[in-house]
């Protein structure tokens, strides 16, 4: 379901960019006028977190040689392979005390697929942008 319900956020984007009328989508999509303003506000939202971090970062930074301290949401500028990436690592700050790319480097996979939200999948994309220093120190 959550894979429908993107691909329908998606599309209610697109015809909105093309000028589709807000009731007419909502309409179409069987939502209310207000939820298809809650997602435009939502992508909006995104949009511009995306915009601060691009000017900071870089379009595609290299998360390897970016220090510890650095905000958890830049991650949401990897190139991931994952439906709504940008929205699972914001999540991770809300449902968690993780606020650094350093806070993911220091915890072990298992602590990791504690945090709701984080499978197996989540986790091998997290560990692809940002493996775990603590291999590094027992070596």
């Amino acid at each position: 379901m959550p894979r429908q319900k993107g691909d329908r956020n998606s599309t209610i984007l697109r015809l909105l960019r093309r000028g589709g009328s807000p009731s007419v989508i909502a309409n179409q999509f069987n939502v209310s006028p207000g939820r298809v303003t809650q997602i435009v506000a939502a992508n909006d939202a995104l949009d511009r977190l995306r915009a601060v971090l691009e000017k900071k970062y870089g379009v595609r930074p290299n998360i390897r040689q970016l220090a510890d301290q650095t905000p958890i949401e830049v991650l949401i500028l990897c190139d991931a392979d994952m439906h709504g990436w940008a929205v699972r690592v914001k999540s991770l700050r809300r449902v968690t005390t993780i606020k650094t790319i350093g806070n993911v480097r220091r915890m072990t996979d298992e602590e990791l697929l504690r945090i709701p939200g984080v499978g197996m999948r989540m986790l091998a994309e997290l560990r692809s942008f940002c493996p775990s220093s603590l291999g590094a120190k027992k070596g």
